[in-house]
Parts: structure tokens; C-alpha cells; sequence
């Protein structure tokens, strides 16, 4: 009969260990998840500055370039 009680409690303990790491389990899922998304929208913003620091330099070059090449015609006897 002792053997009984044991194997109901033993059952019971069994399953609410069971159910609390389940819990924990879907908790880490969850906070894995938000890492991947914060991981996700750092990586965007550094993909969106580096996209605007790249074109802000490539006018930056134009536009030296382009006064640059304004200077010389000034300078140059054609112009004067």
C-alpha cells in the first residue's frame, strides 16, 4: 500500500516538475525570440546608417569633384 502512495506522489511530483520546466522552457523560447528581434532591428539601423554615410559621401565626392572641375575652368585661359 506504501508503494502505492509513493508512485502517485513520486507521479504528481513528476508532473508538476514537468510543468514548471515547460514554463521555463517557453519563457526562453520567448526571450530568445525578442533577442533575435533586437538583434534584428540593430542590425537594420546599422544597415541604414551605413547606407546614408555611403551616399552622403558619394555626393560629398561629386560634389568636390564637380567644384574641382569648376576651379580649373575658372583658372584656365579658355574661361578668361
Amino acid at each position: 500500500m506504501l508503494d502505492a502512495f509513493e508512485s502517485h506522489d513520486s507521479r504528481e511530483f513528476s508532473k508538476e516538475m514537468m510543468g514548471r520546466e515547460c514554463q521555463n522552457m517557453l519563457m526562453e523560447v520567448q526571450r530568445l525570440k525578442d533577442a533575435l528581434q533586437m538583434q534584428d532591428k540593430r542590425l537594420k539601423n546599422i544597415l541604414k546608417f551605413v547606407d546614408l554615410f555611403s551616399y552622403r559621401s558619394e555626393s560629398t565626392l561629386i560634389f568636390h569633384n564637380s567644384c574641382s572641375t569648376l576651379a580649373a575652368l575658372l583658372n584656365s585661359k579658355t574661361w578668361q
